[in-house]
């Protein structure tokens, strides 16, 4: 498996297929800019963002409030039920221990003692394990974990249809733009786009939905 002109062949297999290169483009960036390899992955699930990034020898910090996703064990997707390796064995599967901390827990809870030179977050903000959190709140929390100098991309739920999350965890695009409107993080590219997603662990079923993506840096002369 190639991917920006290096083998990325990985012997472990996420239910969550694989990467698009928006994600690679995504890490790029931090090499462009000679910043630390450090990336933070919010929601990381059983690693399908993980273990690239591993393989790319980037130091990974990656959480996720999900045991089955963590340790591994069934899961239903379209009606069937499949065996999700789980993050833990699939580094030690393919020898990617060294280069990752595995946190099982709330990441709100999540006391940040570091900061990372990439921090990625794709549709935990939508998870109803975080309906009971402002949505200010969550997005000044993932902000937290951003290095001065670093990279936050978010992507979030800007529209679908009835088979996905409460409509009340939608975004609009002038609303996510709202939580970064301070002079600490700097906006440098957000769109949304449409796509029919296949059956996946959070939605058994074929559905359009419409990602919203933010790019913002955060400024080195800025207290958070």
């Amino acid at each position: 498996m190639k991917m920006n002109g290096k083998n990325l062949r990985l012997k472990s297999k996420s239910v969550w297929g694989y990467p698009p290169g928006r994600f690679f483009k995504f890490l790029n960036r931090v090499q462009k800019k000679k910043l630390p390899k450090t990336l933070c992955i919010l929601g990381c699930s059983d690693g399908t963002y993980v273990l690239p990034a591993a393989k790319r020898g980037f130091k990974v910090l990656a959480i996720d409030i999900d045991k089955t996703a963590i340790y591994g064990g069934k899961i239903r997707i379209a009606n069937q039920t499949v065996v999700m390796e789980g993050l833990l064995d699939r580094l030690k599967k393919d020898r990617l221990e060294r280069y990752v901390e595995v946190v099982n827990e709330d990441f709100m809870r999540y006391d940040v003692k570091k900061t990372y030179s990439d921090v990625f977050s794709s549709g935990l903000i939508h998870y109803r394990e975080n309906e009971k959190y402002p949505k200010s709140l969550i997005i000044d929390k993932i902000k937290s974990f951003v290095s001065p100098g670093g990279i936050l991309l978010l992507e979030y739920i800007h529209r679908s249809d009835t088979a996905n999350d409460p409509k009340r965890y939608f975004f609009t695009k002038t609303e996510m733009s709202s939580f970064f409107s301070d002079s600490v993080f700097e906006v440098t590219s957000h769109k949304v786009k449409s796509y029919i997603e296949p059956p996946n662990p959070r939605n058994y079923r074929i559905h359009k939905i419409t990602w919203g993506r933010l790019y913002a840096i955060r400024n080195y002369e800025k207290k958070y």
